[in-house]
Formats: structure tokens, C-alpha cells, sequence
């Protein structure tokens, strides 16, 4: 899986530096690469690590042939919704109620668990790493990717508003206008650490709203988060006196859902390496279609 990465505009950047920040590879990935021929390149030739590069320089790095480090996660054979795959991304519509990844309580039957198991029935040495997550009563639209490489170069994509989610809620009640931004700043609760709030002390927080459909009793409102605060929807809708339905964490109604009804139903993307425009969507699931 060798990749032909431009070193970009910078006039000079050390070759390792490189390797870190804009290939995303470990010092341990590295290193390995350092002892494998043909593992790093510039401009097709072998040099050490320490070697400025000059803007235009081509940098050659073989990922494929970096072992997957252990992870000891557990494979789960339970089903994944594919929306998109290959060689170095995998998208999914993850339904609510399932981990993104393993965590507390949530150890044998996350995404990660699912697609680890895939992976192996697949022949592929692959590490599922998340590119965002959603937690885990939220359903719709996650990406993973194969390779730190890949990774990294999405990453990036998120830093430039390039690679986003729109989601899709429904909200308590009918809003005063039908599109607007919120900006609030957001911290953890320090009463209760499942909670966020509203706080001067936490970091900037901002999201676009529109409503697309409406009753007196209920709103079903499409967002786009311009940062990704934990819980940033949810505490930002409550904030405007109109919590998610069935969000109990923030004061919305549970007699209609059983779940905070929340749907990332479209994600935009740049595949890491043609470049090529990625549009993946996941239809509103059912418990969501009902309350409409």
C-alpha cells in the first residue's frame, strides 16, 4: 500500500516531522519502516529521517508493509450496514443503542468489535481507527480508516471543514425561526460528568439549524456542527428550550422514542489518496420515521 505524499507548500520540513504529522505514523511505525527497503522514499531515493524536505518533494512510504499492532479487542460476528468500502476507508450506518468503540461497560459488541471480525472473515490485518464518533444512542453515517496513513489525511480533511455530517433531530416543540446558529460555549458538568453545560469557562461550540418539518409538538430540525463538543447537539437544542425527543440526559420527552432521537444521515468526504468526493447517506431509521 505505498503512497505518494507531496510534501506540501511548507519551504522546509524535516522528513521525520513529515512522516509524523502529515502521515500520521507512530515512532514505532517508523522506525520499522527505516529498516525495510524501498519503506521510505524521496523522490525515489533512500534517505534518513533527519533529511529536510523542500517544498515539492516527493515522499514515498510503504504503510502496507507496517504490521497492525496488537489490539486485543475482541471480534463480534454481529451485523454491519456497509455504505462504503475500500482499501483504506470503510463507512457504516451504525444503529442506535451500539458502542462506536469499546469502552466501560461496552467491551464485546461495539462498531469496532463488528468490524474487526469483518476484517478477519475479509483476510485483511486491518485496525479499524475512527474518523469522529457518535455516540451511542445516535444511529446514521461513521467512517473508520484501514491505515494511520489514511487517518491522519482525513483528520485533516475535518481541520478544513472538507470532510463534515449533517444529522437530522427531532426536537420538542416549534422553534421561533426556522434556521439560525447557536454559539455557546460547552464544558463537562462538574456536578455530574455525563452532562455537559453551558459555561463562559468551556470551549467554543458552535451549529447551524434548519427545520425541514414542523408540527406544534414537534420539529424536525437538520444540523451541521462547526466543532465537535461532546453531546454539542443536544446541549445546544436544549439550550434554545427545545430538547432532542426522548434525551432524558437534557430534559426532553421519553413517552414518544425510547432514545435521544438524533440521525447523522449524510457524510461529505474526500477519499485520503485520489481525492475523489465522497457523499454517503443512511435513510431516517424507523423509531425516527414514526415520530414524523
Amino acid at each position: 500500500m505505498s503512497r505518494r505524499l507531496t510534501a506540501g507548500a511548507e519551504s522546509e520540513i524535516r522528513l521525520y516531522d513529515f512522516l509524523r504529522a502529515e502521515m500520521g505514523l507512530t515512532k514505532k511505525q517508523i522506525s520499522r519502516l527505516k529498516y525495510t527497503e524501498g519503506g521510505i522514499l524521496v523522490n525515489g531515493q533512500a534517505v534518513y529521517v533527519t533529511q529536510m524536505l523542500k517544498a515539492g518533494d516527493i515522499v514515498d512510504a510503504d504503510a502496507g508493509s507496517v504490521p497492525a499492532e496488537g489490539h486485543g479487542i475482541k471480534p463480534s460476528p454481529e451485523p454491519l450496514e456497509i455504505l462504503y468500502e475500500d482499501e483504506d476507508i470503510i463507512a457504516l450506518n451504525k444503529p442506535a443503542g451500539v458502542s462506536s468503540h469499546p469502552a466501560g461497560v461496552h467491551q464485546e459488541d461495539t462498531i469496532v468489535n463488528r468490524l474487526v471480525y469483518h476484517f478477519r472473515q475479509n483476510g485483511e490485518p486491518v485496525i479499524p481507527h475512527p474518523v469522529g464518533r457518535l455516540d451511542i444512542s445516535t444511529s446514521g453515517v461513521i467512517c473508520f480508516a484501514k491505515n494511520r496513513t489514511a487517518l491522519a489525511r482525513l483528520n485533516k480533511q475535518r481541520e478544513r471543514k472538507l470532510l463534515y455530517k449533517e444529522y437530522t433531530a427531532a426536537v420538542s416543540g416549534k422553534l421561533e425561526n426556522r434556521s439560525g446558529e447557536i454559539g455557546l460555549p460547552l464544558r463537562r458538568d462538574p456536578e455530574n460528568a455525563l452532562r455537559v453545560i453551558v459555561s463562559a469557562e468551556g470551549k467554543y461550540a458552535k451549529t447551524v439549524y434548519e427545520v425541514i418539518r414542523e408540527t406544534q409538538e414537534i420539529s424536525l430540525v437538520r444540523l451541521r456542527i462547526l466543532t465537535g463538543r461532546m453531546h454539542q447537539i443536544r446541549v445546544h437544542m436544549a439550550s434554545l428550550g427545545h430538547p432532542l425527543l426522548g434525551d432524558q440526559l437534557y430534559g426532553g420527552r421519553t413517552d414518544l422514542i425510547g432514545r435521544a432521537a438524533l440521525h447523522a444521515g449524510r457524510m461529505v468526504l474526500h477519499r485520503p489518496f485520489s481525492e475523489d468526493r465522497l457523499e454517503l447517506t443512511a435513510p431516517l431509521p424507523e423509531d425516527m420515521v414514526k415520530l414524523l
